[in-house]
């Protein structure tokens, strides 16, 4: 598995080609102090119910899409389709790819030979080997000459070209040349890049305008995230400021991001917290598990200690008892928990709310979360009602609506009423 500190910097191999492809709220407020004001803040929905326009409908092996009253309105001509993200679907016809949108139209013909749903109003395609993106009327944006390309964050995209890297904007203007060996993605104005110096890397930090503003010297380092950034040297990992400055020396054998003001690192082998004054905030006595959770989340962190999880708030209260074998992290609210060997969901002071009878479980998405009893999958409510009944072989989360499903050995589509669209 990948080192978690070395996500953020991702050197040009073809397995990075492979990601490329495709394939909560609150606790209650208080009342105000003043009787005389009556305003309330409004708390955040849990989910927010999706109606889709229109859904993957398969015939036989074809594909076209229906209303959520099951009545066609794309003929089924497709080798595949999936569900409309920000308005478009991606279908395949042959070998090539293209877009419908929510009135059905095919609004770009399948021309392409790979593409990515849209995000941000633009989706990256494949034309003859090479990458770039286009906008949901089909105009090429960011012109499809690059060996590689990655998702827009922060208004800019990683691209490869002749074996480096650089960035685009949305214009689709190369701001930062590609001139260098590795990237990461954009995060609070910087992006970290990497050039390969004899047999080490060096890596540093560039800005939007392609300016290195923290040199290259560095063996590694991770993103910016809330004004500081991991680095890595002499064995050994500290954080630097916006303007390089080492404002947590050197002396960490892992550690994670800093969120809502702490940072998980791990001394002598266990892991504690610390503050942005390197002031340890929550003792060092955490083990760490084969996947990932290192970041506060709505006051909230995972944690690990003598082969069990539970939940620690940031002053190191044990919110959710440390007994379970294993856990996912908290989705709208509720996290899934194995407690030998059966899952259900706990909230976040940890009282049971879905019995522990599942063989497995995902996370809460659109109001709903995908279980699996006695080898079949369904989906619960959030009062573990069971809505949609236990008989698929394989089932996703629920996206914009719809979730993809596999029943009688061929995929599918249905919607949260559990609708079949096939």
């Amino acid at each position: 598995m990948m080192s978690i500190i070395r996500k953020a910097f991702v050197f040009i191999i073809v397995a990075a080609f492979a990601c490329l492809l495709t394939t909560e709220h609150g606790f209650a407020q208080r009342k105000p102090k003043n009787p005389k004001d009556t305003s309330k803040k409004k708390k955040k929905p849990l989910f927010v119910i999706v109606k889709p326009t229109l859904i993957p409908f398969r015939k036989d092996t074809v594909w076209g899409y229906a209303d959520t009253n099951r009545r066609l309105k794309v003929k089924p001509q497709f080798s595949e389709a999936y569900p409309l993200i920000e308005g478009m679907g991606r279908v395949r016809k042959g070998e090539k790819w293209g877009f419908i949108n929510k009135s059905g139209r095919l609004i770009i013909p399948p021309r392409y030979e790979r593409v990515n749903d849209f995000k941000g109003g633009l989706a990256m395609v494949e034309s003859n080997s090479k990458w770039g993106f286009i906008s949901k009327t089909g105009k090429v944006v960011v012109p499809i000459v690059y060996d590689f390309v990655y998702d827009f964050s922060g208004g800019m995209a990683a691209v490869g070209k002749g074996g480096k890297v650089g960035f685009v904007n949305k214009a689709g203007k190369l701001v930062v040349p590609t001139k260098y060996d590795g990237t990461s993605s954009f995060n609070d104005g910087l992006a970290a890049v990497g050039k390969i110096m004899g047999d080490q890397a060096k890596m540093g930090f560039v800005n939007k305008k392609g300016q290195e503003v923290i040199p290259l010297k560095y063996e590694n380092v991770n993103d910016f995230s809330e004004g500081l950034a991991l680095v890595y040297q002499g064995g050994k990992w500290g954080y630097i400021n916006k303007q390089g400055r080492i404002v947590i020396p050197m002396q960490f054998e892992l550690a994670y991001d800093f969120s809502e003001g702490l940072a998980k690192v791990n001394k002598t082998g266990k892991w504690g917290f610390i503050n942005k004054k390197n002031r340890e905030v929550i003792p060092f006595k955490y083990d760490e598990s084969s996947h990932s959770y290192g970041t506060f989340k709505d006051g909230l962190i995972r944690v690990r200690l003598n082969g069990r999880e539970g939940w620690i708030d940031r002053r190191g209260r044990e919110l959710v008892a440390l007994k379970y074998r294993d856990a996912n992290d908290f989705s709208e609210e509720l996290a899934a928990v194995n407690f030998n060997g059966k899952w259900g969901y706990v909230n976040k002071v940890g009282r049971l709310r879905i019995p522990m009878k599942y063989d497995k479980a995902q996370d809460f998405s659109e109001g709903l979360a995908a279980v699996q009893y006695r080898g079949k999958w369904g989906f619960v409510n959030h009062r573990g009602k069971v809505v949609i009944p236990f008989k698929y072989s394989k089932a996703d989360s629920f996206k914009e609506g719809v979730a993809k499903i596999k029943f009688g050995g061929k995929d599918g589509f249905i919607d949260r009423k559990g609708k079949q669209y096939f």
